[in-house]
């Protein structure tokens, strides 16, 4: 595993000091695509290891955090319609409490967009760019188009929590 990360290093320090060819590029994405692989393999394998051993042993605690088991609960709307229409009822036709019970990222832009004249569009959405603290410049990200699905998808998160999409940033 050392011998990937000190790959990885060197592959990366090519490709920052300026001499490096396309293959080293694509060689650099390919180390660090592995590195993920592994990272995810290695977690998903610690936690099943980790939850069998609280499972025999009992929880785990560290200062104030505790380290226990249980199931994986996720909430979901079973039936976004009728829910629209509950919460109208329930706060008698209320939008701004119906508004108050979305997340915030309830609307699917694409869908929106496709319904909506875009000056409607433009006021309703906006496309927020990821800015660099320190410089104030847009934030570049790699983009990744996989001619078989004809769609780009950053390749890195986005760190400003609004729920927002990011857009690469233009030149």
């Amino acid at each position: 595993m050392s011998d990937l990360i000190q790959t990885a290093r060197a592959s990366i320090d090519r490709v920052l000091h300026g001499d490096a060819t396309a293959e080293d590029v694509l060689a650099t994405i390919d180390v660090i695509d592995a590195l993920k692989a592994l990272t995810r393999d290695l977690s998903a394998r610690s936690e099943s290891a980790i939850i069998a051993w609280i499972d025999q042993h009992g929880q785990i605690e560290r200062g104030e955090v505790r380290y226990y088991t249980g199931p994986n609960k996720t909430v979901r709307c079973r039936n976004h319609e009728a829910t629209v229409e509950a919460v109208l009822s329930a706060s008698h036709g209320d939008l701004a409490a119906v508004a108050r019970c979305l997340s915030s990222s309830a609307w699917k832009a694409g869908a929106v967009r496709e319904l909506l004249p875009p000056d409607e569009m433009d006021g309703l959405f906006e496309v927020v760019v990821s800015s660099d603290l320190k410089t104030g410049k847009p934030l570049k990200r790699l983009q990744k188009v996989d001619d078989r699905y004809g769609k780009s998808r950053g390749l890195g998160r986005s760190n400003n929590n609004t729920g927002a999409t990011d857009v690469p940033a233009a030149e």
